[in-house]
């Protein structure tokens, strides 16, 4: 299942529903941090009860960044420092475990 959401700034989190049957319990979100340009922050929560296989794409970097997210864990990922926009969309496609 892949997700997408338009960002400024801080945005509420975003659920994932890692099955249709199941409650969501992946939570996602994205922050624009000003330094010298915009670091586009990616957070992601795994509320489930079993390890989360994920992949991570912006609208501002294409390239994906593959990561596993550990029951109970925030990952925090840094997509792009730099960015002139304050905005960025993010697609995360995220697979659970054994165990689901």
């Amino acid at each position: 299942m892949s997700f997408a959401c338009l960002l400024y700034g801080l945005s509420p989190r975003q659920a994932v529903a890692a099955d249709d049957k199941q409650q969501p319990c992946i939570y996602y979100w994205g922050e624009a941090r000003y330094v010298i340009g915009y670091d586009h922050i990616v957070h992601v929560v795994n509320k489930c009860e079993v390890e989360a296989n994920c992949t991570l794409t912006t609208n501002v970097n294409p390239q994906p960044e593959v990561f596993t997210v550990e029951p109970g864990e925030h990952k925090v990922i840094t997509t792009w420092r730099g960015s002139p926009a304050a905005s960025f969309a993010i697609t995360l496609d995220c697979k659970l475990g054994e165990g689901s």
